[in-house]
């Protein structure tokens, strides 16, 4: 979502330098609707909604983290001096957004705000959710995944231009300890209860010998975007192939219902997460099959319309769940209707509030910056229309 530069500065590829990605564009509209869609509305216990929801919580998240990968691995320079920069940018905004919704908090709910500790608003902005009070920032864990996929971007950057293969190595090692692993191990523990059988663990494998403790999926998916688009994109494909994806996309979905209601028993009933979704064999293939169907695509129809969302996923992403909470405390209790279409019309209204919230401090350079706004309005254009931004 950080990294609409590199868009314009040039993808490998057969794209010029300064067409955009037009699938991204598309992938990342997709994304940002379906995290508005998950967080925080309620929707109702029917089947459908609970459908839905199940496939926009596993593929929402990752398929941002595959764009960024996409993205950023494909560049064609990269600068250690500029990353750091955009590094630093995106801890800058993070931190900025947090403030302004513990303000807003104080604000709204007053003086029990005012009684946080400094050393609890540091925790609370370098990654802390707060709880005690409550300040509805949680969604944030996004932005520090990514930052601590940043953080060893230069590395990974250099074995992807070099030595390709010990990236598919790593990749088959976070799938293996992270996907494969949790899918055994349920497996595993369902045999073991219901059918009194006993299967070899890999826990003490993954405690000991695994090196990554925290974020291994979501660096396993910005690395799969990545790959996929350096192989797929704009790519010919037989009608065989096109097929085979919608029957590979159909089976992982319908394992992951299947998971689902091995652990809930039911799907009419108020909305439960599946356990550890995102590391799902299921989740991988769904987020993996979604992103190469419109890689290779040569034409994605309405282009204008996703750059215009894409270029400002930031924007709603910072400010959306904040609606979604205020909502729920102020507006619910007028209007409880629950169901799929109020739902899905009360997504619409927060995709839009968002932009409208955030779209005026564009004009203001400082405010800008420190938060992240994209697209920028360079003032100079209203004085010399020549100035390229």
């Amino acid at each position: 979502m950080w990294n609409r530069q590199q868009r314009w500065s040039g993808i490998r590829g057969n794209q010029t330098d300064t067409e955009r990605i037009a699938y991204i564009d598309l992938i990342e509209t997709m994304a940002i609707i379906m995290v508005i869609f998950c967080h925080e509305l309620v929707i109702g216990t029917s089947v459908a909604a609970n459908i839905i929801l199940q496939f926009t919580t596993v593929t929402a998240v990752p398929l941002f983290f595959m764009a960024n990968g996409a993205l950023l691995l494909n560049a064609r320079e990269f600068s250690l001096r500029r990353h750091i920069q955009r590094t630093a940018f995106v801890f800058t905004a993070v931190v900025g957004w947090k403030l302004i919704y513990y303000l807003v908090m104080l604000l709204i709910f007053g003086d029990v705000y005012r009684e946080i500790p400094v050393t609890e608003m540091f925790r609370y902005c370098t990654g802390l959710n707060m709880s005690n009070p409550y300040i509805p920032a949680e969604h944030f864990w996004f932005m520090y995944a990514l930052l601590g996929i940043y953080m060893i971007f230069p590395f990974i950057r250099i074995a992807y231009d070099e030595h390709r293969e010990v990236i598919v190595f790593l990749c088959i090692v976070l799938f293996f300890f992270v996907f494969f692993y949790t899918d055994y191990s349920q497996i595993a523990e369902h045999l073991r209860v219901y059918r009194g059988i006993r299967m070899i663990s890999f826990d003490a494998l993954k405690a000991y010998s695994f090196p990554f403790a925290e974020g291994a999926d979501e660096l396993l998916f910005f690395l799969t975007g990545g790959l996929v688009h350096e192989r797929n994109y704009q790519k010919k494909t037989s009608g065989m192939e096109q097929i085979i994806t919608v029957v590979i996309l159909a089976a992982a979905f319908g394992v992951l219902l299947l998971q689902k209601y091995l652990q809930t028993g039911t799907f009419h009933m108020m909305w439960v997460r599946l356990d550890k979704d995102y590391q799902r064999i299921a989740s991988y293939m769904l987020s993996f099959m979604i992103f190469r169907f419109f890689c290779i695509r040569k034409r994605i129809l309405l282009p204008g319309l996703f750059r215009f969302f894409s270029m400002r996923t930031m924007n709603i992403y910072a400010v959306h769940y904040m609606l979604c909470y205020l909502y729920l405390q102020f507006l619910f209790p007028f209007y409880p209707e629950q169901n799929l279409g109020i739902h899905t019309l009360r997504t619409v209204a927060v995709l839009f509030a968002s932009i409208g919230i955030t779209e005026w401090i564009r004009f203001v350079p400082g405010l800008r910056r420190i938060l992240g706004i994209r697209p920028v309005f360079y003032w100079k254009k209203l004085r010399n229309p020549g100035v390229s931004g």
